[in-house]
């Protein structure tokens, strides 16, 4: 797998700062719910929700730096 560094234009840093504000705050709610939650199935339903949606963030960013090249 290669790695290519890429130029970041202003609209671009925009999106990936919306990405990682997005990031923190399933962050945040992941642990007021490990705060509130006793019972460990609903942990794991909200590990599955944290990471489904850490994959499409993900999935967001590689298809963006596809469409720039």
């Amino acid at each position: 797998m290669k790695i290519e560094v890429i130029g970041i234009n202003k609209s671009n840093k925009i999106t990936i700062i919306g990405y990682i504000v997005s990031l923190l705050s399933f962050i945040g709610a992941f642990f007021f719910f490990i705060s509130k939650i006793k019972n460990y199935g609903d942990m794991f339903l909200v590990a599955g929700g944290i990471i489904l949606t850490v994959t499409s963030i993900y999935k967001l960013i590689t298809t963006e730096l596809k469409n720039q090249k």
